[in-house]
């Protein structure tokens, strides 16, 4: 399928979201993480409003005591930066390129967090816009 247009973040984002509640532990995130093999952990409030992002950079290994047991609201990145749905996907690359950034919330104008676009959305996205090769493989630039 060839798109002639630039698709929207809406178009594009995973909707089905693995999110962690504020108050719950740090224990309980990393084994979130690691059981769906996540690098970023979206932080939902009582309204399902976005209050920060856990990386796999804070997850990298089984947390100790006492973090194990801390509410992982401690450990949040706060998202300097997030997107609308409405906003077209290369407006989100050029935000993730700029920032260095592989994945960016998605959230409404309440801040409800609706999704979440990585870098290997925005490449299926890529890779649909261009001609498909007729064997199902990437063609040699070659």
């Amino acid at each position: 399928m060839r798109m002639s247009r630039i698709p929207t973040i809406e178009e594009l984002m995973s909707r089905e979201l693995i999110c962690a509640r504020r108050w719950e532990t740090f224990a309980k995130a990393y084994r979130t993480m690691h059981r769906a093999r996540i690098h970023h952990l979206p932080v939902i409030d009582e309204e399902q409003r976005l209050v920060g992002v856990l990386s796999s950079s804070e997850v990298m290994e089984p947390p100790t005591r006492p973090r194990a047991e801390s509410p992982v609201q401690r450990y949040l990145l706060r998202p300097e930066q997030t997107v609308l749905g409405d906003t077209d996907a290369l407006t989100a690359t050029d935000l993730m390129l700029a920032s260095g950034l592989d994945a960016l919330p998605v959230v409404d104008k309440s801040r409800k967090l609706i999704g979440v676009i990585t870098e290997t959305d925005l490449l299926r996205a890529l890779r649909g816009m261009v001609a498909p090769a007729s064997d199902g493989h990437a063609r040699s630039l070659a």
